[in-house]
């Protein structure tokens, strides 16, 4: 087991409830979300879809995903998990915009970080053995 891994899908698991949390909804009403009417809070965005030019690439959890108009670290972390977020996205919509279902996106994240820590923590075992084999051998005279 991989306690790389296990703590890098851990931080990204809060990473995501950071961005959530941070973040507002947007105002347009998506097919295939679970609000059946647009929302009226204050703060919130608001697209035309008829004339999209900053419009999400994904939206997931009511939030558009990876714009161009958020901060560096969540586009950051938009990025970092772009492989599932592709592979969780169920529907496209206009202008290119994706649907991701979260009960596919979070398991699928969390086994790519995992993968990233044991692939790290074999590549460090193996430089570390590499190492103190290199040391190990006497210098001859």
């Amino acid at each position: 087991m991989s306690s790389v891994g296990v703590v890098l899908a851990v931080l990204n698991v809060l990473a995501w409830v950071a961005f959530v949390r941070s973040t507002v909804p947007l105002e347009t009403e998506f097919p295939g979300l679970t609000r059946s009417a647009p929302l009226a809070e204050p703060g919130s965005q608001r697209y035309d879809l008829n004339a999209c030019s900053h419009c999400p690439m994904f939206v997931m959890l009511d939030r558009g995903i990876l714009g161009g108009y958020w901060s560096l670290p969540h586009e950051l972390l938009g990025y970092a998990n772009l492989p599932g977020l592709l592979l969780a996205s169920r529907e496209r919509l206009r202008f290119g915009i994706r649907v991701v279902d979260p009960r596919i996106f979070f398991p699928l994240a969390s086994l790519q970080w995992y993968v990233v820590g044991w692939v790290f923590q074999s590549w460090r075992r193996k430089l570390v053995t590499r190492t103190q084999g290199n040391n190990s051998v006497a210098p001859s005279a």
